[in-house]
């Protein structure tokens, strides 16, 4: 009996074991699945408070953004372009007296040449009255430097002239009085082939419409076959026949032709008559090298384009100086300029300028704070200068700068009067 009952009891106690076990593990998944619910519940509340947050600060934004834009009233910013006419209504007035308009203008147009091929306005030059000198010959490949001199930001006078529309004489040919019968081509160049006198024009990329129409308009002008860099081989072999053909058809003189020399010897007979000191301009250390007698330069063996001192037309003018002074005597006398000192008087450390550079987009035009000047070569040499982006204060280095101050005087030109209207001011800001 007594074994019988103890092991009833034993039953039973490991009955009441298994049975607290199995409480405290439902309590336990219980418990659990009531820590979940009430983490879930938790972030559930959280995110509906984070809504609600973000809904108030909207709302708040919102509501200041339209109380800004109350006060502000019909005060507007308002952009144009160098082109552009002025907005109607741009001079406003209130009760409380005009309204202050702020213009923000963008320079549109390139800025500045890189070489004679892409000068887009004639030059006739310009006999000043009371100038103390006159310039009589530039290298033009030197983009500052032909900007500079012909847009005149000085008191002297120039002589220089450059034809590029048929309507001013570009492709035209006059008369040379020492030779009857024929143009000044055969003094002044001699006799060259169809390359040299320019009845080929190879036009590289980028093909833009308004690149087209102009070269294609100068190519009219000058007789000349003009064909793309990047044209297939038959198309070019084609190109040079026919550019052969023309300059024999023409009488081989230049393509561009010789109309252009009277008019500049007009100008440099004006300054001599009012005593005024002339001035030649050489390439960068080669003051005074490349210079040819008038007898020289028709001679076949003789490269004018040489990049020796000067330019091929420049060799014309200086020998036709030549001669004059030994004929007439010193008032013929020129000063020999390196044209690194020209640019270094028409752009100082420290000016304002436009300087082009190379951005993502491809070439673009940045205002800058000149730095320094640098020269490079001695044959045919590049100036160029380092400069600092006004925007970015990154320092770069440019062989084409513009005066800052032309782009303003053309947008004000372009704007008219109403640019000046009182109420108005303006910022300039070239696009980068």
């Amino acid at each position: 009996d007594f074994l019988v009952e103890e092991a009833a009891q034993r039953g039973r106690q490991e009955e009441d074991e298994m049975r607290i076990e199995t409480e405290q593990t439902v309590m336990s998944s219980v418990q659990d699945f009531l820590d979940e619910e009430a983490a879930q519940r938790g972030r559930q509340e959280e995110d509906e408070m984070r809504i609600q947050r973000e809904q108030t600060v909207t709302s708040s934004v919102q509501e200041s953004l339209d109380d800004e834009a109350e006060q502000r009233g019909h005060q507007e910013e308002v952009h144009i372009g160098v082109n552009d006419e002025l907005p109607e209504g741009a001079m406003m007035s209130s009760s409380s007296g005009p309204l202050q308009e702020t213009l923000y203008l963008i320079l549109k147009e390139e800025a500045a040449i890189t070489d004679s091929a892409n000068i887009a306005q004639s030059y006739h030059g310009h006999i000043r009255e009371n100038a103390s000198c006159c310039w009589v010959s530039f290298p033009g490949k030197y983009a500052a430097g032909w900007e500079a001199l012909v847009k005149e930001h000085h008191a002297d006078s120039v002589a220089c002239v450059f034809l590029c529309t048929p309507e001013d004489g570009l492709g035209r040919h006059s008369e040379d009085p020492q030779n009857r019968g024929k143009c000044h081509c055969q003094r002044i160049y001699g006799v060259r082939d169809f390359r040299s006198f320019g009845y080929l024009m190879e036009l590289q990329p980028p093909y833009t419409p308004e690149r087209l129409q102009r070269h294609e308009e100068m190519a009219a002008a000058m007789n000349a076959v003009l064909v793309h860099k990047d044209a297939p081989q038959s198309t070019k072999e084609e190109a040079l026949k026919q550019a052969e053909e023309r300059w024999q058809e023409c009488g081989r003189v230049a393509s561009w032709g010789c109309a252009w020399y009277p008019k500049w010897l007009d100008r440099v007979s004006e300054a001599v008559a009012k005593g005024q000191r002339l001035k030649a301009v050489f390439f960068p250390r080669q003051v005074g090298q490349g210079k040819l007698s008038m007898e020289e330069l028709s001679h076949e063996t003789v490269d004018l384009w040489d990049n020796i001192g000067c330019g091929g037309s420049q060799k014309c003018e200086l020998a036709t100086l030549d001669s004059l002074r030994k004929q007439e005597g010193s008032k013929w006398d020129y000063e020999e300029v390196d044209v690194g000192d020209f640019l270094g008087s028409e752009f100082e450390a420290g000016c304002p300028v436009y300087a082009k550079t190379l951005g993502k987009g491809g070439e673009e035009w940045r205002r800058a704070v000149l730095v320094r000047q640098k020269t490079r070569g001695t044959i045919g040499g590049k100036i160029s200068w380092l400069v600092r982006c006004e925007t970015t204060q990154e320092t770069f280095e440019a062989s084409d700068l513009r005066h800052a101050s032309v782009s303003i005087e053309q947008i004000q030109q372009a704007c008219g009067p109403a640019l000046n209207a009182p109420g108005i001011s303006y910022e300039f800001a070239p696009a980068l």
